[in-house]
């Protein structure tokens, strides 16, 4: 038969199987974006299973045809079918975590402590002492951060005196699993040490500060968000007795006193740049306006949500749309309507996204307890006709929830499909864009582009700025029965995601250390107690060169299009007359959040294998140091990987534990931290001798998962090379920590850090007299003003304070000098600085202008 006429013989052999049952025809199935045929799927019921002897597989006709019987069968899975699987048929489990709902989690522990449902899949939930007395087996799937995760996840079994076992995997790819593998009696019989917060922490002690108040106010709060909003009106404000209960003038003065009871017994708050007794005043005073505004994140979803529902509706009602449009704007409808439901609280309980303290609590204003602040979501379609929200923070959305990736929830699969674009009164969906410059040398952000040219970290020159970062919204998914070889492929290829970081310019904002000579450092270290870092998803790591970053989404539908469908849909018409291609954009996801980080800068760069061994070795360092878990401390090169010429650290978790912190405050910190690392790339601590491996019969050449190796910085390993780091090390170990920022280390050393800073003798005579006289030191000295292009001789910039001080020497007599430094010090003023000015031929009026400035140099000893 030629190749045509054997394709009819085909195709009509499958009709006539099809007719008879043996095989189900499904027609017009799109097997490519441009082709649609019939196809055929075998049907279940009409196939035959026979059970073999055990000694051969069955015949294999299409992958070996010339066999006729099949190879000898593995006696391994003989005997596990034969043996084992028939006593594994009940056996069923389920999971139990956060994201399930109030009801089937219930439903679950019944029927566990039953010992109908035998196994439970559980995050670190079950820590929170769900009691299950007569549990008589844990298995954790990894060793826990310190002995008291371990103390508590472990104690879950043998309640009732009854013997338990526990298991704990260790995983290969894991240095922490791996050190304590080698080490079972410091997580099985370790120290429960006292847990640590960084009370510092502005976000945290705010929220805190809210329940306070909200709690002396006496107001009762209803269990779902719609129950405290007046719906009638169509700005949603809140309902008149909750805003009467709120306004109470006693609970003020009681919550006050409270407040203040509190943070006085916090030790240090008041070396925090941020805290003052006004800052508690303006809190409480302004608590009412802050509890409304919490809810404006709702009231736009919720406006959304009826707007389009009107808008879809409208669609069904026109004669003129065909039916296909009508029948999408049905399924649009109904999908605003569930989002609608879900929004006025059909979902009881507290664990429901909208009740009330938790959505509070998701929105930064009341305390977390570890649920993420500000999270985003994706909508999930688990069953027919109901949905259900899967939160993530925003540093673990932006690639989980990332164009097209795959999402596994409950045993099935969904893949990201849209983000929920807003939708406005009109029907109109708008993006708004964010622009942007990135230092391509030190990761600068600088979210103000049009005032900037040169980065204000390094003073580098800046690039043009990118117009279409988008920051990331909810996301919907579509769930998926079958999973294809090119999904496979497009998972393991990931996405390039990268960092950039903006500090703190207020009052002790940034804390700046140097290792060695002030003036040219070996090290630079620099910590933000609230650093503001961009997480960026810049495309597919192995994408086509020349497609430029981000991906392609169309502004209307909030659908992200592949290549191949914007080639094939850009010309065609849309519903209102324009092109699809029109519609469709390329842009650069993005999310935001402020975080505790260190940015270590070395004086020279080393060469990119040492860095990123070096990065490496450092994280593993300080989780030892401070028993962190894995993903409570994130570690990266900054530009990239590719060109790592900084190293960045910051907490993963909410909050913080104010570990980075420690490194630049407690004395011989960081010294300990390197010692650690030369421990980890198997050094010893203190002689820095190479020990050649974990053991003697376990010898390391260049790397390994008990030193540098972990599952997470694979695409790395034949980078990696633990006999680089040690050398970099060395620095860290022997040369003292000089710590730049006033108010953190000693007077002295902060006068030895401004006088090596100094350009002239004359800014060194003026610095001596000013310390002389007991008055405040600078905080800083030949520092640009971010953004200003402004270098001030001192400044002073904490507590409130915001003073620039210019040494003028004789050069300043000139005439065209003189115009330059009216133009800067009138700018400066404008911007609400106070601009102070010593003269050369003016030394014995220095104290007079010292005496008139008192609330920046503060009084005469």
């Amino acid at each position: 038969l030629k190749d045509d006429e054997r394709t009819e013989v085909i195709k009509f052999l499958f009709k006539l199987l099809s007719k008879f049952g043996y095989l189900t025809e499904l027609p017009d199935y799109k097997t490519s974006f441009k082709e649609k045929e019939s196809v055929y799927r075998v049907n279940a019921a009409a196939m035959v299973w026979h059970a073999g002897d055990g000694k051969y597989g069955s015949p294999d006709p299409l992958r070996m045809p010339t066999k006729e019987s099949g190879r000898p069968a593995n006696p391994f899975f003989v005997k596990h079918y034969r043996d084992v699987a028939p006593n594994l048929g009940e056996l069923k489990a389920a999971e139990h975590t956060a994201q399930v709902e109030d009801a089937d989690r219930k439903e679950r522990e019944d029927t566990f402590r039953a010992g109908t449902l035998p196994v439970l899949f559980c995050s670190p939930t079950m820590e929170l002492g769900i009691d299950i007395a007569d549990l008589v087996v844990v298995h954790m799937r990894n060793v826990p951060p310190t002995p008291a995760n371990y103390a508590q996840r472990s104690g879950r079994a043998g309640r009732s005196g009854q013997p338990a076992l526990v298991l704990t995997y260790c995983a290969h790819g894991s240095p922490h699993d791996q050190h304590y593998f080698q080490r079972p009696a410091r997580m099985v019989r370790g120290v429960v040490s006292p847990p640590r917060l960084d009370l510092s922490n502005e976000d945290l002690v705010r929220a805190h500060m809210h329940s306070v108040w909200l709690a002396c106010t006496g107001a009762k709060l209803k269990a779902g968000v719609r129950e405290c909003l007046n719906l009638q009106d169509n700005q949603f404000p809140l309902i008149p007795e909750l805003t009467a209960s709120l306004n109470n003038g006693n609970a003020l003065n009681e919550a006050k006193y409270r407040c203040k009871e509190i943070l006085s017994s916090v030790a240090g708050l008041e070396m925090c740049g941020w805290y003052s007794e006004s800052w508690l005043l303006n809190l409480l005073t302004n608590a009412t306006r802050s509890l409304d505004a919490a809810f404006d994140a709702w009231r736009t979803k919720y406006r959304s949500v009826r707007a389009a529902m009107d808008f879809q509706h409208a669609r069904m009602m026109d004669n003129t749309l065909q039916l296909s449009a009508k029948e999408e704007a049905k399924g649009l409808y109904n999908d605003a309507q569930s989002r609608m439901l879900d929004l006025e609280g059909e979902t009881k309980g507290a664990n429901s996204d909208n009740y009330v303290y938790r959505y509070l609590a998701s929105q930064g204003f009341l305390p977390g307890y570890n649920f993420p602040r500000l999270p985003l979501s994706a909508l999930l379609k688990v069953k027919e006709g109901k949905e259900r929200q899967l939160q993530r923070p925003r540093f673990l959305a932006i690639t989980e929830f990332g164009p097209r990736a795959l999402i596994y929830h409950e045993g099935a699969r969904h893949e990201i499909q849209s983000i929920m674009i807003e939708r406005q009164a009109d029907g109109n969906r708008g993006v708004q864009f964010t622009s942007a410059k990135i230092c391509v040398n030190c990761s600068t952000l600088h979210d103000q582009p049009q005032s900037v040219d040169v980065c204000t970290n390094c003073g580098v020159k800046l690039q043009a700025p990118v117009v279409n970062f988008l920051k990331m919204l909810n996301v919907t998914a579509r769930r998926r029965e079958r999973i294809h070889s090119d999904e496979e492929e497009r998972m393991r290829m990931g996405y390039e995601v990268r960092t950039a970081i903006t500090f703190d310019s207020g009052p002790g904002g940034q804390l700046v250390g140097h290792v060695g000579d002030a003036k040219d450092p070996l090290w630079t270290l620099r910590y933000g107690r609230a650093a503001t870092l961009w997480r960026i998803n810049k495309g597919w790591k192995r994408r086509q060169p020349g497609t430029g970053d981000g991906f392609k989404l169309n502004l209307q539908s909030g659908k992200w299009i592949t290549e191949s469908q914007f080639e094939e849909d850009a010309e065609k018409d849309d519903d209102d007359g324009g092109k699809k291609g029109d519609k469709i954009q390329q842009v650069i996801p993005y999310v935001e959040d402020k975080r505790n980080a260190l940015v270590l800068s070395a004086g020279c760069i080393g060469e990119r294998a040492a860095m990123l061994s070096l990065a490496a070795a450092l994280k593993q360092a300080i989780q030892r140091v401070f028993q962190l878990e894995d993903n409570e401390l994130a570690c990266e090169c900054l530009p990239g990987d590719d060109h790592p010429a900084h190293i960045l650290l910051y907490e993963s978790a909410e909050g913080g534990a104010g570990a980075l912190r420690r490194i630049l405050e407690e004395p011989g910190r960081l010294e300990e931290v390197a010692r650690t690392a030369r421990e980890v790339c198997h050094y010893h601590r203190a002689t820095a001798e190479d020990l050649g491996g974990p053991s003697v019969e376990e010898p390391c050449a260049r790397a390994c998962y008990r030193c540098l190796l972990h599952y997470a910085n694979q695409p790395l390993h034949e980078t990696l090379n633990r006999h680089l780091v040690p050398p970099l090390l060395l620095a860290l170990v022997e040369k003292p920590l000089l710590l730049a920022t006033a108010g953190h280390g000693s007077r002295a050393a902060q006068l030895e850090f401004l006088l090596k800073r100094c350009d002239s003798d004359l800014e060194r005579l003026w610095l001596h007299q000013c310390h002389g006289l007991g008055l405040r030191l600078p905080d800083t000295a030949q520092e640009n003003i971010s953004g200003m292009f402004v270098k001030p001789d001192f400044q002073y910039a904490k507590d409130g304070v915001k003073a620039a001080v210019f040494i003028d020497g004789p050069h300043h007599d000139h005439e065209a000098t003189r115009r330059a430094d009216a133009t800067i010090r009138e700018s400066l003023e404008l911007k609400g600085w106070t601009v102070i000015a010593f003269r050369y031929d003016n030394q014995g009026g220095w104290p007079a202008i010292f005496d008139a400035n008192r609330s920046t140099f503060g009084e005469r000893a």
